[in-house]
């Protein structure tokens, strides 16, 4: 997944709901944080800190009914949405224990059920989202699991060395 939205600034991936508690059903998306992480120690100021993915739930959504068997709906493809996370305060459940020790109960390194990074996925009360848009036809509260697109801007523009004129 990693080189291909490496490589192509884009790729697609799934959330199984064989991965989802058995005893859940009907479970809706509202919000939704995403962060990318792993050793960028050789590329500290390449980058820029803030970095701005775009990500849709494509048409297929799978529920559990009241029965437990899984039933799979297909909806209009959803609306792209732009997250953005702080490559330099990715969350980390270890760091966010020593830093909550030390009495910071608001380390970046922490996420709480109401953390501002969420971005609202739907128009529902419980997403805090405005749904100023209802009437025109706002996010529908998707199943999260099925698949989804992820896409990332990618600068393919090689450096150019400046040409030193004598």
């Amino acid at each position: 997944m990693f080189d291909e939205l490496h490589n192509n600034g884009r790729t697609r991936f799934n959330l199984n709901i064989s991965d989802s508690c058995n005893t859940c059903y009907n479970v809706r998306l509202l919000k939704m944080y995403i962060e990318l992480y792993g050793d960028n120690s050789d590329q500290i100021g390449k980058y820029p800190a803030k970095v701005y993915l775009k990500l849709r739930h494509m048409s297929g959504s799978y529920f559990r009914d009241g029965y437990k068997k899984v039933k799979e709906f297909r909806q209009p493809l959803g609306f792209w949405r732009t997250l953005e996370f702080n490559r330099f305060s990715i969350t980390n459940t270890t760091n966010c224990y020593k830093r909550e020790k030390k009495g910071n109960k608001d380390s970046s390194f922490c996420m709480e059920r109401d953390d501002n990074r969420f971005h609202p996925m739907c128009c529902h009360y419980l997403s805090n989202a405005p749904c100023n848009d209802k009437l025109l036809g706002a996010g529908e509260c998707q199943s999260p699991f099925g698949t989804y697109e992820l896409t990332i801007p990618i600068d393919k523009m090689p450096l150019v060395k400046p040409i030193v004129i004598d």
